[in-house]
Formats: C-alpha cells, structure tokens, sequence
C-alpha cells in the first residue's frame, strides 16, 4: 500500500478538490462532534459546510498537500503555523483521509512522511470529543517518537462550544530517538513523588467514576505512609523511573498465589502504575513494566496481572500493545 500512495504539494489548481473534500471532512467530524454546540446541527439543505481552505493555496508560509492512492483521490493533509505553545514551529491545521482509505495505514503513512519533510517542533490540535482521532494521533506520534512527546488539556479562545483542546506537542528532529530512562529500586526519598503522581491519576480517574474512585480528603498522607512500608515488603517491588534526573513514572508488584481452585502459578499482582503523561506509556510506561517483569522472573512468577480504568485509554492501548488481554471487567453500581 505505501507504494501507492502519493503526498502531493497542492496549488491553487488542486484548490477546489481540496475544498469539495472539505464537506465529507466536515460530516465525519460530526460524527463524535456533532453534539457539542449548534454550530454542527446538520444542515437543512443536507449538505455540512466546512471553512474555507483557501488561505493554505495563497499564503506562502501555509502548506497544502493532496493524498492519491493509486492516483484516486484519498485526502488532504493541511499545514500551518497557528499554534498554542509559541515554541512550537509546525502544527497540523487540517487532516484527512476518506472513508474508504480509512483504517488502511494511509493516514499512518502520509503523518510520518510530512513529519520527516518538515524537521521541527510540532503540535497537534484535537477536540476532546473526538476521541478517535486522539486515538489516532496518540498512536502515531508514539510510535514516531519512541514515546517522547507531551499530552496536555489547553483553553482556547476561538470555539464557544469547546473551550478545550487536547495538545500535543512533538520534536520531529529526534525522530524514533527514545528518552533516556533510568529504572530503579524506590527508595524512600521517592515516595513525595510517587504519591503526587498517583493523586493526579485518582483525580482524573474521579472525574470519569465518581462513583468507585472518590477522593478522600487526606489520603496522600495515608498512601505515603503505606508506600514507606511497602518498601519494606518482601513481597512487594517498587520502582521508579526517571528521564534527565526527574521521577516519570512508577510501579508497585505485589508476589501474590491464586485461590485454591485456580492453578496459574505464583502471580504478579500489578495495581499501582502510573506515569506523568499518557504520551509516556510507550516509553517510560515500558521500561518499568520491562523491569518488574525481569524481577518477577528471578522470583519464579509465572503470570503478572495489570489494573487498568476501563476508560484509560493511553493505558489499555499500551498494555494491549504489550500483548496482555482483558481477563476480567468491574461493573459498578451506587446504592
């Protein structure tokens, strides 16, 4: 399939090819978008109207390329430099590829070879709700930069009907060249950190269930206090990892055996994994679940169990990548 495809440097001649894609563009956004403001009310003449692309054919430092695949048209690929952190360089204006190219790998493809065209500090703009293409996107960029990227929620001016974007930011130049991880044994003068990474998760977590993962007022102080004597647990291995010196993730293993009417063999029993940024489960994420597996097997564990939330998605799609499968689900109710 990468044979075929073709990533075409558009002119003002390929402009209204560009623009009547813009209608299918704007009808698949609608699909996870539709309902957030009036603004995506489908239209009464039945046809979405979509911005006009115009300005990325004129002005010079705009880019617009066309995607052919066996030369039949497949999509577009729009380039700017309007972006939200001022260091960033390039930023991905306008994506696409049509339905029947979709899922093919032809989005895959045309992302990496415009990010290898255009050596730079980039960033990615998506809607919350449009959690497919930050699916999409999420993949990607982790694949083509080892892990090495930032994920961050940023406020916005210039939508009333999502004041938010999800934000990712990437450095084109190192491409596929991962951070430097150190994996260790945590100590005591680590657990501060761990305890504040692991607020940020139950935080974020309550948000989505309330319900099962309320905040209780306090706990920091207690979780400290249960991570200082974990470290003192024979059946426990704690470790951290840090990039350039700072602590990005952690992970706790409990040696557990199963009940007696099941016979997997000893057990490593995964609860407690966390990371600073979805974007550092591909690489800092990795190197700790490597490590603790390594330490497992010198204990003789002959299965290790991971706890994920049901919608952590950066985290599920990271622990299926490392081919563990779903073996049980919680459903919670209130009463």
């Amino acid at each position: 399939m990468k044979n075929d495809i073709q990533i075409i440097k558009a002119t003002l001649a390929e402009y209204p090819i560009v623009q009547n894609l813009g209608h299918f563009y704007a009808y698949d956004l609608s699909r996870q978008c539709g309902f957030i403001s009036d603004e995506w009310r489908f239209p009464d003449n039945g046809m979405y109207e979509c911005i006009d692309f115009k300005t990325y054919f004129e002005d010079p430092d705009k880019k617009a390329f066309l995607i052919k695949v066996k030369g039949e048209v497949a999509g577009f690929c729009l380039l700017d430099h309007e972006k939200l952190r001022p260091e960033t360089e390039w930023s991905v204006g306008e994506f696409f590829i049509t339905a029947k190219f979709q899922g093919k790998g032809v989005a895959d493809y045309v992302a990496e070879q415009i990010w290898l065209m255009h050596p730079a500090l980039w960033e990615l703009r998506v809607i919350p709700e449009n959690q497919s293409v930050l699916k999409f996107w999420r993949k990607v960029v982790a694949k083509f930069t080892g892990g090495n990227y930032r994920e961050e929620v940023i406020p916005v001016d210039y939508d009333s009907g999502q004041p938010t974007r999800i934000l990712l930011t990437f450095d084109t130049k190192r491409h596929g060249v991962p951070p430097k991880i150190n994996v260790r044994l945590a100590q005591s003068e680590d657990i501060a950190s761990m305890v504040n990474l692991s607020y940020a998760k139950r935080r974020a977590y309550e948000k989505v269930q309330p319900q099962f993962w309320r905040y209780k007022k306090g706990a920091e102080t207690s979780q400290a206090n249960w991570f200082q004597q974990l470290l003192t647990q024979k059946d426990h291995i704690l470790l951290v990892a840090g990039s350039e010196g700072e602590i990005a993730g952690f992970i706790i293993g409990q040696l557990i055996t199963a009940p007696e009417v099941y016979d997997p063999g000893l057990t490593l029993m995964i609860d407690d994994f966390c990371v600073a940024t979805p974007g550092d489960w591909p690489s800092i994420g990795a190197a700790l679940l490597s490590q603790l597996k390594s330490l497992g097997k010198e204990k003789g564990v002959a299965q290790f169990v991971v706890v994920s939330g049901a919608h952590d998605e950066p985290k599920r799609q990271f622990l299926k990548q490392a081919g563990l499968s779903v073996a049980s689900e919680w459903y919670v109710g209130a009463l």
